[in-house]
């Protein structure tokens, strides 16, 4: 089944001990750049969940992003930022192993209100 666009991305990060903060601190000014600067991409969210006592200096990101299309996605990878950001949670030690990723395609409901 071919890819249907718009499609999301969902994304979850985990960070070693204590650094989920150090984590969302280096991603925000990326998501600033991408808002300011990529007409394709329609949402770029984080979010942790809560509850149940759960210490939100180790819980894990999860980040949300709403593509317009494939080559989108594929021109905000080849980015400079993209790369920068790459490196710093390595050379930072800003994530205890490989991000989980999804790419999701809507298949029923409805999009968020506005």
């Amino acid at each position: 089944m071919a890819l249907k666009e718009p499609f999301h991305i969902v994304a979850t990060l985990n960070s070693p001990p204590g650094k989920a903060q150090e984590l969302i601190a280096a991603i925000l000014p990326f998501a600033e750049h991408v808002q300011a600067t990529e007409p394709g991409c329609l949402q770029y969210e984080l979010f942790q969940p809560t509850g149940s006592g759960l210490d939100t200096a180790d819980a894990p990101i999860v980040l949300i992003e709403l593509w317009k299309d494939m080559a989108a996605l594929e021109e905000h990878r080849k980015g400079e930022q993209y790369h920068a950001l790459l490196a710093r949670t390595k050379d930072e030690g800003l994530l205890s192993g490989p991000p989980e990723v999804k790419i999701l395609q809507a298949v029923g409901g409805f999009p968020a209100r506005t």
